[in-house]
């Protein structure tokens, strides 16, 4: 029994009957509700978290620069106007980050610099260290989505040392929406699991895989 191939948004009761009368269980790829077993907080808690804590603590930017905060409507939102980015956390337990600074073009050049996993390992440790406090539980999905980016090539030197840019391969898609990962537990190691990310966005630069782990798999960046 299977919707995967069925979109959302074209999901009718029908379907989910048909789930019911199946006595098809929930598990880590689908998750569905006849009815809400109670109206108590402790009920609800498997579908919004209490956020009033996080303005204590207000979610990190990937780009560690001054923030501002705010309640939204979504939940709780860092952000930066100088830096264009900003950090939304859900009510039902979603960190979305986006940062427009991390690859952006410098002169003429159109250089993904690869100093950028270093702040993505860092921005994943410290989001599901909020999920944790939050009370949301496992398993997660880890998504990276890069944007805009047809004709960007990977940099393989210090972003300090311009004159000497390493080009390789250009991007050929605007847009890489790379596979997600699943996190089962929260003892894990961001470096190790976001590297199938980093090498697939290598892999579109024309490497074989991310040049900040070594031939063990291990970070080195």
């Amino acid at each position: 029994m299977s919707f995967f191939s069925k979109p959302l948004d074209s999901l009718e009761e029908s379907d989910l009957q048909i789930l019911l009368d199946n006595e098809v269980s929930e598990g880590k790829t689908i998750d569905y509700k006849e009815a809400l077993h109670g109206n108590s907080d402790s009920d609800k808690k498997e579908f919004l978290y209490d956020i009033s804590s996080l303005e204590q603590q207000s979610p990190p930017l990937l780009s560690e620069t001054g923030r501002s905060y705010r309640y939204n409507f979504d939940g709780f939102l860092s952000f930066s106007d100088t830096h264009y980015s900003y950090t939304q956390t859900f009510r039902n337990g979603i960190i979305e980050a986006v940062d427009a600074c991390m690859v952006i073009p410098i002169s003429d050049s159109r250089n993904i610099q690869r100093e950028y996993e270093k702040k993505i390992i860092q921005g994943v440790t410290k989001y599901t260290s909020i999920q944790k406090k939050l009370g949301a539980e496992p398993p997660f999905f880890i998504m990276l989505s890069l944007l805009d980016v047809k004709g960007y090539s990977m940099s393989i030197n210090s972003p300090l040392n311009f004159g000497s840019l390493r080009l390789n391969h250009q991007i050929d898609r605007s847009n890489l929406l790379v596979p997600e990962v699943l996190i089962e537990n929260f003892d894990f190691e961001s470096s190790k699991v976001m590297k199938p990310i980093f090498d697939a966005v290598w892999n579109a630069c024309g490497y074989s895989g991310s040049q900040n782990y070594d031939d063990s798999g291990n970070w080195r960046g």
